[in-house]
């Protein structure tokens, strides 16, 4: 099960596990190299590939809107963000 992005797992080790059936499948929303979808993982039957559709709910997207208007707001004001990306200076 994946439940991260896609850099969480390693495509290659997918791909080599499901050749030996290590494992039965996979279904991937995901993928290491996005938006890119390994050869390897194409056109298998026990292969089940999406296009990531986590957040598409009109509430979820509402939300995010919200969210950037909250965070455009606090730079405005000089104060922090509230999410910060790690690795990033400050404006």
């Amino acid at each position: 099960m994946n439940i991260a992005r896609g850099s969480i797992v390693n495509t290659a080790d997918l791909i080599w596990a499901l050749d030996h059936q290590i494992i039965a499948g996979a279904g991937l929303d995901v993928f290491e190299q996005e938006p890119s979808v390994p050869e390897g993982l194409q056109h298998r039957s026990n292969v089940s590939l999406l296009p990531h559709q986590g957040s598409a709910t009109k509430e979820t997207r509402l939300a995010m809107a919200n969210l950037v208007i909250a965070n455009l707001d606090a730079i405005l004001q000089g104060k922090e963000v509230l999410t910060p990306v790690p690795g990033t200076r400050k404006v």
